[in-house]
């Protein structure tokens, strides 16, 4: 039974794909050529800041609590 359905999915998707394409190439006008910008690389020093941008959270919550005896 799967291979029954292997061969008609494969048959579906290939009529499909027949009566998908079409014989005519459609001829359009030539794209033009873009515009690019050149730009001058200069070497500088950046200085390095770490920022880290987060938040905390215990992995185990403990409860303390003051112990009878006096100091």
């Amino acid at each position: 039974m799967p291979m029954r359905l292997v061969i008609g999915v494969l048959f579906v998707v290939g009529v499909s794909g027949l009566f998908g394409c079409k014989g005519e190439v459609a001829s359009s006008a030539p794209r033009p050529i873009p515009e690019v910008q050149v730009v001058q690389v200069t070497t500088q020093t950046v200085p390095d800041e770490p920022e880290f941008i987060g938040q905390a959270e215990a992995s185990s919550m403990a409860w303390t609590r003051k112990s009878g005896g006096k100091r």
